[in-house]
């Protein structure tokens, strides 16, 4: 990635003009990483502890996808879209992710039996569907983990109460699209499942604005730029011992891919992982 105020290769757009991606959650952690993350691939990210702070920011008007945490004390994430509602603001990308039964809907909303708490959950799903303004994305997990339980619940009501017009439905999940190398057996079915990953994230990429189907330029990996290599190994705190198959210099961290035997390829970055050579 260049420098700001510098044009990418290709003409891919600079840090500063690149789409800014709002995150709103009061775990300082959370918060910490996904920004991280998210400005490794090229975006600029901003976050905020409260969702008064952002909404008393300049980014609450200029924010092109917003991360936000539906449950926070104070003013919470649905507190935030209600407010976003009223001002007509309008953001590119939505996503609601916990679409599941006892998720949202809350279960305490399903528990009550009050048609009016659940006439509210839903209220607040259509202010989240329509602040998008490009496109929304709904998804649920199959299986999902809370307060150290896993629970199986089925998809929210409100997926199943959406319009069939301008809904498109994306589901059963192939084996090789898996994100675990470790499930495939063959380098044929390594190179497959990229292909096929390649062409979902262009599917989903297609008819937006050019700034967000622009990819971050590709960093080669020379000698002396990252502190592991390929064939090293490793040793990850809670994934256990692994090995380097690539590591890559972004901005002022290290992007590392190991396989795990018992975990599969992961992706970390250094800074947080704690990776040591084995």
């Amino acid at each position: 990635m260049k420098r700001p105020g510098r044009r990418g290769t290709r003409g891919q757009p600079s840090p500063d003009e690149a789409p800014l991606v709002a995150i709103v959650d009061d775990d300082a952690s959370v918060r910490q990483s996904t920004r991280r993350l998210i400005r490794s691939f090229g975006y600029r990210a901003e976050a905020f502890g409260s969702g008064e702070e952002f909404l008393s920011s300049p980014s609450a008007t200029e924010t092109a996808c917003l991360v936000l945490d539906v449950r926070m004390p104070g003013m919470d994430g649905l507190e935030v879209q209600r407010l976003l509602a009223e001002r007509d603001a309008r953001i590119p990308i939505v996503f609601l992710t916990g679409m599941e039964e006892g998720v949202f809907p809350h279960m305490r909303a399903i528990d009550s039996g009050s048609e009016a708490e659940l006439e509210e959950e839903r209220r607040l799903c259509y202010v989240g569907i329509t602040r998008a303004k490009d496109r929304c994305y709904l998804t649920y997990a199959r299986r999902r983990t809370l307060f150290g339980r896993t629970n199986m619940n089925p998809p929210s009501r409100f997926l199943m109460e959406l319009p069939s017009e301008g809904v498109e439905l994306r589901g059963n999940v192939e084996t090789e699209e898996r994100d675990s190398w470790a499930e495939l057996d063959w380098e044929r079915d390594r190179v497959r499942y990229e292909e096929r990953k390649q062409a979902r994230r262009d599917a989903m990429l297609a008819g937006l604005p050019a700034a967000w189907s622009g990819r971050a330029a590709k960093l080669r990996v020379v000698a002396g730029d990252t502190s592991f290599r390929a064939g090293d190994r490793v040793r990850h705190p809670s994934l256990g011992e692994g090995m380097v198959v690539s590591s890559v210099a972004r901005d002022d961290d290290e992007e590392v891919t190991v396989a795990f035997p018992d975990k599969g390829v992961k992706k970390l970055m250094a800074s947080f992982a704690k990776l040591a050579r084995a």
